[in-house]
């Protein structure tokens, strides 16, 4: 058996990984061979030419994969020691999920206010994307986690206010509401983001 595929006049032809692709030659009067066959003078079937060589992985294309990079700003809050305030790798910006804080005293503020805290929180929020030179109109993704589903309404008319007024482009981030404990008893919110850097 030599593997070789036949699929009909004017078909490919295979064998193992190789196929061949029909192509036409010239037609020096009836061929004896195709006579009673395909009728006198009818061109016998076209020769078979090789299908183009695919490129071999060395000749494709490799597109570097950057570093992933740290950002810091003092106009957010310090992190703890065990992760970064942002982390960029390429166009794409994650903003560790902050809370209402003082950057500069790292006390917890407006303890019992829900608006006042989602405010500050987007504050650090914003603080942060600015040192990874992005906006919240390159924001593609903003999680927000409350501690009581009655302050829902409340976050999102001071949320809705402060963002729309980010994004001239009038496309908001998507967004995911999430109803959970926080680390800290006087946290009513926390906040994070995803961004990607337009071109």
């Amino acid at each position: 058996m030599t593997g070789l595929t036949m699929m009909g006049a004017g078909a490919a032809a295979c064998e193992g990984d190789a196929c061949l692709l029909p192509a036409s030659r010239p037609s020096a009067g009836p061929d004896p061979d195709t006579t009673g066959r395909h009728g006198a003078g009818q061109p016998a079937p076209a020769a078979y030419a090789p299908l183009p060589s695919s490129p071999s992985p060395e000749a494709e294309s490799v597109v570097p994969v950057s570093e992933r990079v740290s950002i810091y700003t003092p106009k957010a809050p310090a992190p703890a020691h065990t992760f970064s305030q942002g982390v960029k790798r390429g166009p794409f910006v994650q903003v560790s999920g902050q809370g209402p804080v003082d950057p500069v005293t790292g006390e917890y503020l407006f303890e019992g206010d829900v608006a006042a805290q989602t405010v500050r929180t987007l504050q650090n929020v914003e603080a942060i994307l600015t040192a990874a030179g992005a906006t919240f109109d390159d924001v593609m993704m903003l999680r927000v986690y409350l501690t009581k589903r009655e302050d829902f309404a409340v976050m999102n008319d001071a949320y809705g206010e402060f963002v729309s007024a980010r994004v001239p482009s009038g496309v908001l981030p998507a967004r995911t509401t999430v109803f959970t404990g926080l680390p800290r008893a006087e946290m009513l919110v926390e906040i994070d983001a995803l961004a990607v850097l337009g071109a």
